[in-house]
């Protein structure tokens, strides 16, 4: 189970011809290296080392949770890209932008709660999070779907904030429903397209 529901993860089975998924995202991890090495950058290393497709989805626990300036983020997104070619260099790799979202639980250390908010601390948008990995991502020619920019998956749409979070608090982390039947087939179309 993920924070909202089930992983999309677990319908691209269905989807695609991907015979395994493994789902390696750890809840609250940000881009960057954290104290508890559960950074994405830590993480790669410990990924299955045949994989034939990977996907890269992050940033905006960064955008809510850090104060690093958007040059250090950028910084280490372009490590973790540059590093996983490295690794998967026969691999085919989808990088995904955080989506439009409200947080609306006050928590002590949460420095954004909002896509348009700027962070406190640092005074970033999540738009500038999600351009600063178009930016790598267009260096590296790695194939993006865009969430941020998605019309479907963001809290403007009603019917996306209404049908598909568990919570009125938690308009971040979709709810099975939309985890499988909205945010698994536009992956795997992606997947399938690579």
């Amino acid at each position: 189970m993920e924070h909202g529901g089930i992983s999309w993860t677990y319908n691209l089975k269905n989807l695609t011809n991907i015979d395994i998924a493994y789902n390696y995202g750890i809840s609250g991890s940000t881009i960057q290296h954290m104290e508890n090495n559960q950074g994405f950058i830590d993480r790669y290393n410990y990924m299955d080392k045949n994989a034939d497709y990977i996907i890269i989805w992050g940033g905006v626990n960064d955008f809510m949770w850090t104060d690093t300036p958007i040059e250090e983020f950028k910084k280490s997104y372009d490590d973790l890209i540059k590093l996983t070619m490295l690794k998967y260099p026969n691999a085919k790799i989808l990088a995904i932008t955080p989506m439009k979202f409200e947080y609306k639980e006050s928590l002590n250390n949460m420095y954004a709660k909002k896509w348009d908010e700027k962070n406190i601390k640092n005074g970033c948008t999540l738009e500038d999070y999600r351009n600063a990995e178009i930016e790598v991502l267009n260096k590296y020619n790695i194939t993006v779907l865009d969430l941020y920019n998605d019309e479907t998956v963001t809290i403007e749409n009603e019917d996306w904030t209404l049908n598909y979070f568990n919570s009125d608090i938690d308009k971040l982390h979709p709810n099975t429903k939309g985890n499988l039947f909205v945010l698994a087939p536009k992956i795997a179309k992606m997947l399938n397209n690579l």
